[in-house]
């Protein structure tokens, strides 16, 4: 009984995980739209097959890109994970 409910709330827990592109503020959103394939596959060269950290580095460039406040930042970051403009 103990098991299925701590089941319960590790699967309740990962599905109300927020993802971390729903952070990108409405001003970034189109750019993000534009270039986050590059920057997914830009993540996929990093991990090298590692599905683990293909994960972590995609959810890492999300949360950065996020927390960039204005257009000129975010273009910068964007073309340095191979988004070309």
């Amino acid at each position: 009984m103990k098991t299925s409910v701590a089941l319960m709330v590790v699967f309740l827990g990962c599905s109300s995980a927020q993802r971390p592109e729903a952070s990108i503020p409405a001003e970034g959103r189109p750019l993000w739209e534009q270039c986050s394939r590059a920057m997914n596959d830009w993540c996929h060269q990093q991990s090298q097959g590692d599905l683990s950290l293909d994960r972590d580095c995609e959810a890492n460039t999300a949360r950065a890109y996020a927390a960039l406040r204005d257009d000129a930042s975010r273009r910068q970051y964007v073309a340095a994970h191979h988004c070309s403009l």
